[in-house]
């Protein structure tokens, strides 16, 4: 016979917190390879420029605007790297809207001739050990730091990560749409007699990671291998540093997501 189990009823329940098993960087380790990750990262932390992020208005009249119907719906917002959009979507028996980031693109063919959209490109940059150049930088929406009593917003990223939009911008010469990228680039032309478009036209490139659901994206990742010698001179020139798979592991949860696609599809 089934032993009967009790369960007790409760008239009121009481909230119980929403708990996550979250993974953090750690603030030192024993290993020095590890530790001389985390140095590095402390320190660039230090240097990087303080940046200050509030909440305001989507538009601003000038780099982004937004369109009213006569119903006064917002019918889409329009930026300089990006759009927000809305769409209908129906199944036989549902239906829904739904607002989503359409990011710009321009159209280009790939090896076999067939058309294909290109919102971007991010490269990993790997030297003879197979280790990854990754740099430090601020980026609005990443998690606020406060070092040294001023707010930043550090991420680890790939020094080679561009949308079409601001490469053309650097294409026309300017600059300070980002210096790095800018001294990269011109590197990379001294060196290879090609600037970035010719340099990615030479790589294998792997096509976007699907979202499919409120983003649309057409961002392609490659990897440049370089000399020993390359590799010490990007790494000044960048700040960066050619981080182990250990390295990137212990330092995981600050890297942004189009560095961990790129990593991630180098060994798929």
């Amino acid at each position: 016979m089934t032993e009967k189990v009790e369960v007790p009823i409760h008239d009121e329940l009481e909230p119980q917190s929403f708990v996550l098993n979250v993974k953090k960087t750690p603030e030192s380790s024993s290993d020095p390879e590890i530790q001389a990750a985390l140095d590095w990262y402390h320190e660039r932390l230090r240097l990087l420029p303080e940046l200050k992020v509030t909440d305001f208005f989507v538009t601003d009249g000038e780099k982004w605007r937004g369109t009213i119907t006569p119903e006064g719906q917002v019918q889409d917002v329009q930026g300089a790297q990006f759009a927000v959009k809305g769409l209908k979507a129906e199944l036989s028996n549902f239906s829904w809207n739904q607002p989503y980031i359409a990011q710009g693109y321009e159209l280009a063919e790939d090896t076999d001739g067939e058309e294909i959209k290109v919102s971007g490109i991010v490269i990993i940059v790997t030297d003879p050990e197979g280790k990854v150049l990754l740099s430090a930088a601020n980026e609005p929406k990443a998690k606020e730091k406060i070092i040294d009593g001023v707010e930043k917003h550090p991420v680890i990223r790939t020094p080679i990560q561009t949308s079409v939009t601001k490469l053309k911008q650097l294409e026309a010469g300017e600059e300070k749409a980002d210096p790095i990228l800018f001294a990269i680039l011109n590197d990379l032309a001294q060196v290879t007699g090609k600037d970035l478009r010719g340099t990615v036209k030479e790589l294998e490139v792997k096509p976007p990671t699907p979202d499919g659901n409120r983003l649309e994206s057409y961002v392609y990742y490659g990897e440049l291998p370089v000399t020993a010698d390359r590799a010490k001179e990007l790494a000044e020139k960048t700040g960066g540093m050619f981080l182990s798979k250990k390295q990137r592991q212990a330092l995981e949860v600050e890297i942004n997501g189009h560095a961990h696609n790129a990593l991630d599809l180098q060994h798929s």
